[in-house]
C-alpha cells in the first residue's frame, strides 16, 4: 500500500484484501483462532487500520480511510469480521483519552496490527446499560484490587490487551473508569465462546478478572470518571453497525433484483409478478430513505462531530431492521436454492443469521427503541 494512496485507491486495496484474505480463507477462520488472529494482523499491516490514527504514529490522521473499510466490509457481506473495532473505538479510546506514555506505547502497534485490541463492557445481565455494571475496583494499598467477568467479549482469545470498564468504589465516589491492561496480567483468564449459528468468524470469549492488583497508571489517561467515554464509544460502534448493515441491504437489493428478472416460470420473469415487485419496491424505498440518513451520519462523523446517541440508535434499529427483513424476503424468495446456494453469489442465510445475532450488538433493538424515546423533543 502507497503511503499517502488517494481515496479510490484504498478502496481498491481494501477491497483485494477482503478478497484475496478474508474471503478466501473464511472457512479455516471460523475454525481457528491463530489463523483469526493472523488475518487481523495482516489487516493491520496492510494498512486498513491507519484510518483515524494519528500521523504522528503512522496513522492518516483522516476518517475517510476508516469510513472506507467500514463500506467494504458492508459490501463484501462480512459483518463478522470488525476491523473498525479496532480502528474507531480501541483506536480512540487510547488515542482520545490515554496518557503519554499509553499512547507511545499503544498507538503504533494498534495501528499496524501488531497488537489487537478488546473491549470489555458487556456482563451477563447486561451490555450496553452501563448503569448495570458490576465489575468493580477496590481501593487497595498499590491502587486496586479489579474483579469482575465479561461475556461476549469480541476479539477476546486474540486480543493482547483490554480495556476493562469497571466501577470504582472509592470513598464518595462509584463512577465507571477504564483499565488498560496486558492479556498476560496474573489474574485474567479468557475462555473462548465458539459460534456455531452465526458470525463464524467472529472471536467471542468470556474474560475473568480474578482480584487482578492494578495501579493507577493503568486507568485509561488516568480517567476517573469515564461514563461519556464509554457511551461515545458505544455511538461509534452502533455507527459503524448502520454503515455495514446499509451497505448490505444495497448488495442484496442489487443481487436480488437481478435473479428476479432472470428467473423465468417457463412464461415469464418472476419480477412481472405484483407481489414480487412491490415487495422489491417497498425494501428500495425503505433502503433509500435509510441510507440518506445514515449518509447525514457520515458527513458528521468525517468532520469529527459528535454523533448523538438518538441518532445512532435510530441509524443502527433502522438498517439492521431492514436487513433481517430483506434476507427473510429473499430467502423465501430463492426457495430451496437458498440451502444450496447455487443461484447466486449470496449466503442467504449466513447473512440473515448474522443480521439477527448483530441486532443484538451494541444494543438489542428493545435498547435502541428506549434510547429513541428518551429523546423525544416535541413541545406541546
Amino acid at each position: 500500500m502507497k503511503m499517502n494512496p488517494t481515496y479510490e485507491e484504498y478502496r481498491m486495496d481494501v477491497s483485494c484484501f477482503l478478497k484475496e484474505v478474508v474471503i478466501k480463507n473464511y472457512s479455516s477462520l471460523s475454525k481457528s483462532r491463530t489463523h483469526l488472529k493472523q488475518m487481523w494482523n495482516e489487516a493491520g499491516a496492510a494498512g486498513l487500520f491507519k484510518g483515524a490514527g494519528n500521523i504522528e504514529f503512522g496513522g492518516f490522521g483522516d476518517r475517510q480511510y476508516s469510513l472506507i473499510v467500514m463500506e467494504e466490509l458492508g459490501k463484501h457481506l462480512l459483518l463478522d469480521i470488525p476491523f473498525w473495532l479496532q480502528a474507531d473505538v480501541i483506536l480512540h479510546f487510547v488515542q482520545q483519552y490515554g496518557s503519554s506514555l499509553q499512547k507511545h506505547k499503544y498507538l503504533q502497534p494498534l495501528i499496524n496490527g501488531d497488537k489487537i485490541g478488546a473491549f470489555c463492557l458487556t456482563e451477563e445481565h447486561g451490555g450496553s446499560d452501563i448503569n448495570l455494571i458490576r465489575a468493580k475496583a477496590t481501593p487497595a494499598e498499590q491502587g486496586y484490587v479489579l474483579t469482575g467477568v465479561k461475556k461476549f467479549i469480541t476479539s477476546a482469545s486474540i486480543a493482547d490487551f483490554f480495556l476493562v470498564v469497571a466501577r470504582l468504589e472509592e470513598k464518595g465516589e462509584n463512577g465507571l473508569a477504564i483499565f488498560l491492561l496486558e492479556r498476560d496480567r496474573e489474574g485474567i483468564t479468557v475462555a473462548p465462546i465458539e459460534n456455531r449459528r452465526a458470525m463464524q468468524a467472529l472471536d467471542l470469549g468470556e474474560v475473568h478478572f480474578n482480584k487482578i492488583q492494578v495501579t493507577r497508571e493503568d486507568l485509561l489517561g488516568g480517567l476517573r470518571h469515564a461514563s461519556l467515554a464509554i457511551l461515545r464509544g458505544l455511538s461509534v460502534e452502533r455507527f459503524a453497525n448502520a454503515v455495514l448493515c446499509q451497505e448490505m441491504c444495497e448488495v442484496l437489493m442489487r443481487e436480488g433484483v437481478e435473479w428476479a428478472r432472470k428467473r423465468n416460470n417457463g412464461r415469464e420473469s418472476i419480477m412481472s409478478f405484483q407481489f414480487v415487485s412491490y415487495s422489491f419496491a417497498e425494501h428500495e424505498a425503505n433502503s433509500r430513505l435509510t441510507a440518506a440518513f445514515v449518509d447525514t451520519l457520515k458527513q458528521l462523523y468525517l468532520k469529527e462531530k459528535r454523533l448523538q446517541h438518538q441518532d445512532v440508535a435510530i441509524a443502527k434499529y433502522k438498517s439492521i431492521s431492514h436487513l433481517i427483513q430483506i434476507s427473510t424476503f429473499l430467502a423465501k424468495l430463492f426457495g430451496a436454492r437458498t440451502v444450496t446456494g447455487d443461484i447466486t453469489n449470496l449466503d442467504i442465510l449466513r447473512v440473515h443469521n448474522d443480521a439477527v445475532a448483530q441486532s443484538i450488538a451494541g444494543g438489542t433493538e428493545e435498547i435502541m427503541k428506549k434510547i429513541i424515546s428518551e429523546g423525544f423533543s416535541y413541545s406541546s
